[in-house]
Parts: C-alpha cells; sequence; structure tokens
C-alpha cells in the first residue's frame, strides 16, 4: 500500500510539474503537448493542423527553440520521469488490490506488472524518439514517424488498459471489503 501511495503522489507532483513547465512555453503546441496527447497541431493562429510526418517535420524546422524546449526540460526529465511514476502507480496499485480479490489470488504478482510495463516501455521509446527529433530533426523520416506513431498508439491503448486493470482490481476488492 505504501508503495501504491508514495507512487502516486509522485506521479501527481510530476504531472503538475511537467504541466507547469509546458505552460510556460510561448509556443501553444508545447503547451498542449501535441505529439504526445492529440493529433493536431495547434498554431498561433488558433487553427489547427493535422499531426503527420510533413507537418511534424516542418513545425520542428520552423520552431527550433519551442522544439528544443519541448525536448529539455519538458520531456527530459520531467515527462521520462513521470512514466515510471506512473506505470509503478499502476502496477503497485494493481498488486494490492489483486491481493484482495480472492479469484485471483492465484495470478503470480508479477502478472500485473506486464500491462505498466508495455506502457512504460513504449511511452520511454516515444519520449526518446521526440527529444532525438526535436534536437536532430534529419533524424525525422516518415520511417521513424511510422516507428513514433506505433509507439504512441500502443503508450494510449497500455496506459488506458492499466488504468482499467488498477480500476476493476481496486473495484472488485472494494466490493469484496464491504460485502
Amino acid at each position: 500500500m505504501r508503495a501504491f501511495v508514495v507512487s502516486a503522489a509522485i506521479a501527481l507532483l510530476l504531472y503538475l510539474a511537467v504541466s507547469y513547465v509546458a505552460s510556460r512555453c510561448e509556443d501553444e503546441a508545447v503547451r498542449a503537448r501535441f505529439v504526445e496527447h492529440t493529433d493536431t497541431i495547434p498554431e498561433p493562429d488558433g487553427k489547427q493542423s493535422k499531426l503527420d510526418f510533413a507537418s511534424l517535420k516542418h513545425w520542428i524546422e520552423a520552431n527550433p527553440h519551442s522544439a528544443r524546449f519541448y525536448a529539455r526540460p519538458v520531456l527530459l526529465p520531467f515527462d521520462f520521469l513521470f512514466l515510471f511514476a506512473l506505470g509503478a502507480t499502476l502496477a503497485f496499485g494493481s498488486v494490492f488490490a489483486a491481493r484482495h480479490v480472492v479469484w485471483v489470488t492465484a495470478v503470480p504478482w508479477w502478472v500485473w506488472w506486464i500491462i505498466p510495463s508495455v506502457y512504460m516501455a513504449t511511452d520511454f521509446f516515444e519520449d526518446a524518439l521526440l527529444v532525438g527529433f526535436f534536437k536532430n530533426p534529419a533524424w525525422l523520416t516518415e520511417n521513424s514517424y511510422w516507428v513514433l506513431s506505433r509507439f504512441t498508439c500502443v503508450k494510449l491503448m497500455s496506459v488506458k488498459a492499466g488504468i482499467g486493470q488498477l480500476g476493476i482490481l481496486g473495484a472488485v476488492a472494494i466490493v469484496r471489503r464491504f460485502v
């Protein structure tokens, strides 16, 4: 329980920190953390363009200062630290809740780490690719963008699955406790 609470508190603090740091950038796209969260790029005039290889390459080349700021300090260190804290929270919470659900107590504890670990790995590689692209735009090719988009897709699916895993185990554990 202690590991869950501590990792959740750290994750919350890091979420607030990364949001605060991103909000200090003048570029609306960085404030929105567009590559990690949306499929559009916010533009200064309020319009949005579809996020794809060409638009990302154009944004990086047209906004080198914003791209560097996105890489550091937004992604490095804050988002990297956040992804580990969130993944640990999902895993520790699932392990804790699973201990209180009779029909899953026979499942080894490490099983509850699989989905959060997939999330942490894919988010780590997504962030690493983004830092590389933002610091060296020549690394961004159609193939590397395809890899980035796959990491982002799996990251989003796995974090939702990890939240679902924790939610279901937690709900069943609470119901079992009080019913």
